[in-house]
Formats: C-alpha cells, sequence, structure tokens
C-alpha cells in the first residue's frame, strides 16, 4: 500500500508513514491507496529519453531538447521526480552545447571564409601570371602577341586569342583538335565549348566559366586579314611591358571560345574593373606580373591599358 499523502510505499501493518510522518490508519481505506499514483511519470520519463537522445546526437536535436525540458519541469511532481531532474539536467546541457557550438561557428566562420577567399584570389592571381607566361611564350615564337582573334576572308571573327594560345598552357592537344578555319561556334568547333581549360577561370566564380579578358583596343587587336596570328609585338609597347595591362578579370564571364566576347577599352574606362572578389580585381600586366586593383581612377586606367602612353605611377 501506499502513503495518501505523499505517495511512499508503506509495509503492511505501518501505522505512520516514513516519508512524511502521517497517520495510516488501516481501518479506513480512504487514507491509502491500493495502487502507485501515475500522474507525471510518463512526463519523467519521456524527458529523460530526450535528454539520453540529444546528447546522444550532441545538442543537434535542440527542438527535442526544449520538449525534455518542459516535460522535465512537468514531470517534477511525480513519483518519478528523480528522472524528471536527470532528464532536465541531460537536456539542459545538450542545449547549452548546441549553443557554445553555435557562438563558436557564428565567430570562426568568417575567418574561415576570409581565408578560403584569400585562397582563391591567390589562384586567381596564379591564374593569370601562366595567361600571362603564356603570352610571353606565344612573343618568342611568333614574333609578336596573338591578335585578340583571327579573321576569314571576309573579315569575320573565326578565333580567339585564348584559342592561340592553347599549346603554351599544355594544352596542344585540345588545340589541335579545334579546326582553325571554322568558326568558334561551327559544328564541329561547337563541341569544345564544355571543355575549357580551368586556368581560364577564376576559383571564386561559382559558374565556372571563363572570366579573363584581353582589352580590345588595348594591346589587343582583331587580325587583320585572314591566316594572320599576329598582333602586337614587344616593340610597340613603347611604355615597357610592366606599365602596361594585358588581362583583367571580368565579372561577366562568357564561353572561353567566344572572340567577340573580351572588354574594350571603353567599357573598362567606364565601368572600371570587377570580379568575384571583395574589394577590387586581379589584372595581369604583359611582364607576368599580377596586381590586384581596388582603387585606380579612369584616367590611370586608360594610360595602364593603351601601349603607346606613359603610365601615371599609382600604388595599387
Amino acid at each position: 500500500m501506499f502513503c495518501k499523502n505523499c505517495g511512499q510505499e508503506l509495509m503492511e501493518g505501518t501505522a505512520f508513514c516514513t516519508k512524511c510522518g502521517t497517520s495510516v490508519n488501516q481501518g479506513e481505506p480512504s487514507m491509502v491507496w491500493s495502487e502507485q499514483p501515475k500522474t507525471g511519470d510518463g512526463k519523467a520519463i519521456a524527458s529523460l529519453v530526450c535528454g539520453i537522445v540529444s546528447w546522444i546526437a550532441c545538442g543537434i536535436l535542440f527542438p527535442v531538447s526544449i520538449v525534455g525540458l518542459v516535460l522535465g519541469f512537468l514531470g517534477l511532481k511525480s513519483n518519478r521526480s528523480g528522472m524528471a531532474t536527470a532528464g532536465i539536467c541531460l537536456n539542459a546541457s545538450a542545449f547549452m552545447l548546441l549553443s557554445v557550438a553555435g557562438m563558436l561557428i557564428a565567430l570562426l566562420l568568417p575567418a574561415v571564409q576570409a581565408a578560403r577567399e584569400a585562397a582563391r584570389r591567390m589562384q586567381c592571381s596564379n591564374n593569370e601570371k601562366q595567361i600571362a607566361l603564356a603570352l610571353d611564350n606565344y612573343h618568342n615564337v611568333h614574333g609578336a602577341l596573338p591578335p585578340l582573334y583571327t579573321v576569314d576572308d571576309e573579315s569575320k571573327p573565326l578565333h580567339s586569342w585564348r584559342v592561340l594560345i592553347l599549346p603554351f598552357i599544355d594544352q596542344d592537344y585540345l588545340y589541335r583538335q579545334i579546326r582553325l578555319d571554322e568558326p568558334w561556334d561551327s559544328d564541329h568547333n561547337r563541341q569544345f565549348h564544355d571543355q575549357m581549360p580551368l586556368i581560364y577561370t577564376c576559383p571564386s566564380n561559382p559558374d565556372w566559366t571563363c572570366c579573363y579578358s584581353a582589352i580590345a583596343g588595348g594591346c589587343f587587336a582583331p587580325a587583320k586579314e585572314a591566316g594572320n596570328v599576329l598582333g602586337f609585338k614587344f616593340a610597340d609597347i613603347t611604355k615597357g611591358t610592366s606599365n602596361t595591362l594585358a588581362i583583367v578579370e571580368v565579372k561577366e564571364s562568357f564561353c572561353w571560345m567566344d572572340p567577340t566576347a573580351d572588354v574594350t577599352l571603353e567599357d573598362l574606362v567606364q565601368y572600371g574593373v570587377s570580379s568575384y572578389h571583395t574589394g577590387g580585381a586581379n589584372a595581369a600586366l604583359l611582364d607576368g606580373s599580377v596586381r590586384f586593383i581596388n582603387s585606380i581612377s579612369p584616367d590611370e586606367l586608360r594610360q595602364l591599358a593603351m601601349p603607346g602612353e606613359q603610365s601615371s605611377e599609382k600604388e595599387m
């Protein structure tokens, strides 16, 4: 039997409850219970189960912890108050664990993202450097830089300079498959649109499309006649290769084989440099060096892009 006042289980013949001291009258059935009360016991047990599950899940199932806390408080007045207390402790600690982990993630995430972006920017800079070196090697072999694009007998664009320098970026096999006497978007050449060398895209570009452009009207001009694969010579760069832009990043990405997609000098001067990086863009000079441009006036940008004007000195 059980004490009516506190629910303590009593031995037969006991006159007083050993827990609360209430007198037990054997002759009055109203003073005792024939079975243990159940109110709140299920909530206490459920709270403990929720606490165990929350800890196993390392606090990730935080709604379970919240439910467990509520059930634990509701089960404190039951005969399973010990289980309810244990459930409250487990659920509260699991919830706190998740809260601390969340705060740490919130504090560390910006630093991790900044480190990743710095690595991507460095890789982007290396891509441009390799392209600039390929242009230099092309000049060493052919005696001139490649034209902005080649043309057919009717002076229509055929292929971009990016196609012409493929052998100089370890893509000779791809280069030999492209039909240079057909337009870049012919039935045969169209199959190579999706085979862009990774060196032509910035790692920060989510679309993984080409985003490195020569400057049309700067050191790059279209070929004057069919079969011509020669453009400016370094001798034409009167202010020096270390003061002349070769390649810039653009945020409006395009197909790497498109011969008419490069940014014009006027658009570059009017809208400035743009990229997927924060605060500026990488730009490669003809000598192979790469700078991160974050502040430059339109006049200074024009002077850097033109092959025959003196560039004003500005730290970028």
